[in-house]
């Protein structure tokens, strides 16, 4: 599957991928585009621990809303830490 490919946690976000994985232990990040603002998303990471006492729940660590502008940005940054 494509790390971009819209996937378990949150089927109501358009895009979401996973940001780092252990045995028992995962973070998801999401995208949505936010409907009646065009140009802006949601951007959401969540973690996913088994040993909690909900293992299937997700917690979320962070939701922020972004700029089409701030995604080209967040590109940009990713480019130079991969090349």
């Amino acid at each position: 599957m494509s790390p971009l490919a819209s996937s378990t946690p949150t089927e109501t976000f358009m895009t979401t991928c996973k940001l780092s994985q252990s045995d028992d232990y995962t973070e998801f990040l999401s995208l949505r585009p936010i409907e009646g603002l065009p140009g802006y998303c949601e951007l959401l990471i969540q973690s996913q621990w088994l040993g909690a006492k909900n293992p299937s729940g997700l917690q979320v660590k962070h939701r922020a809303i972004v700029t089409t502008a701030g995604l080209e940005a967040l590109r940009a940054m990713l480019s130079v830490q991969l090349d």
